[in-house]
């Protein structure tokens, strides 16, 4: 035969109601402090993404050189004489690279805001005409 609640005496009554909403308010804030942990282990995540993508760019030669080129206004595209040319290779490479980043960003893997650092970057390659005209030329 089961107890009434009233069998028990009144702190011990208390003691069972109080119980579970320590236990509650307990689990909620753990809870609050998970979801900030995985928001910030997210943003750090994406920050790497973006950090590796500025270092590999900063590290290869390749890159800088043509990068130089076309911020400089030094980037020619006349069709003969640029295809299977070392600055093509160059450019491919640098496009290839940006391509990355904005597949990461399609990905969902990167917010708009975290790829500030490279829109400066993205801009001027994207907007110089000669880069332009090979895009339009390459399938």
């Amino acid at each position: 035969m089961p107890l009434e609640p009233s069998a028990f005496p009144v702190w011990m009554q208390l003691l069972l109601a109080f119980v579970p909403a320590v236990a509650a308010a307990f689990a909620g804030v753990g809870l609050w402090i998970n979801a900030a942990q995985v928001r910030r282990t997210n943003a750090q995540a994406r920050g790497a993404i973006v950090a590796k993508c500025l270092v590999r760019f900063t590290d290869d030669e390749d890159m800088q050189a043509i990068y130089y080129k076309i911020e400089y206004s030094g980037f020619d595209y006349n069709q003969p004489d640029f295809h299977d040319s070392p600055e093509e290779k160059q450019l491919d490479k640098l496009l290839m690279h940006l391509s990355a980043a904005a597949l990461s960003w399609r990905a969902g893997l990167l917010r708009t805001e975290d790829l500030s650092p490279l829109q400066c970057l993205v801009r001027r390659v994207t907007r110089d005409p000669g880069v332009t005209a090979y895009l339009n030329f390459v399938p």
